[in-house]
């Protein structure tokens, strides 16, 4: 695996908007288990990119780009509470391309960002998922993610019902 991880803002400085535009729409295509349920448009692309980069200069997230073979093969991110009382709490989100997954590109972004909020002194780690993506929830709990709730029909399928139970999990260490 010719897998390089770079920070965010690094792959922004290296990666035209597009790779990221085809990124976010190949997940979107697929009908992956992401927030996005329509494809991006160019413009949102960019202003998408902004934001985020514009957050991370804020110190509000951090996120990381997996590389293959000059290709795009997953993003994630952990962005700080934003409310006051929860400061010191991070979320976490990640998506890895179709032709990536199970080659351990989700893992290795999963325990890169989980490294760098450590270093943050985080009160909590979270991270959710829908439960009808069992791959993503098995890689959540075999890096050390811990299920606390669950909501019912909190998602939207792909016919645009709430049919999704969402799964939310904190970070409780790799032995747990």
């Amino acid at each position: 695996m010719g897998l390089k991880i770079l920070r965010f803002e690094s792959a922004a400085k290296i990666l035209r908007v597009r790779a990221f535009l085809n990124y976010i729409n190949s997940l979107v295509e697929e009908r992956a288990f992401i927030g996005a349920m329509s494809k991006k448009s160019l413009a949102e692309e960019k202003k998408w990119m902004k934001q985020v980069l514009k957050s991370i200069k804020k110190d509000e997230m951090m996120a990381f780009v997996a590389m293959e073979k000059r290709k795009l093969a997953g993003i994630v991110w952990a962005k700080r509470s934003e409310l006051e009382r929860e400061r010191d709490n991070w979320e976490i989100s990640i998506g890895v391309i179709k032709e990536q997954r199970g080659k351990g590109v989700g893992k290795t972004l999963l325990l890169k960002i989980i490294e760098e909020v450590k270093r943050r002194s985080p009160n909590k780690i979270f991270i959710d998922v829908f439960k009808q993506n069992k791959i993503a929830f098995a890689l959540y709990k075999k890096v050390g993610f811990a299920e606390f709730a669950r909501i019912e029909k909190c998602g939207k399928d792909n016919r645009g019902k709430y049919m999704l139970d969402k799964i939310l999990m904190v970070y409780k260490g790799k032995n747990q």
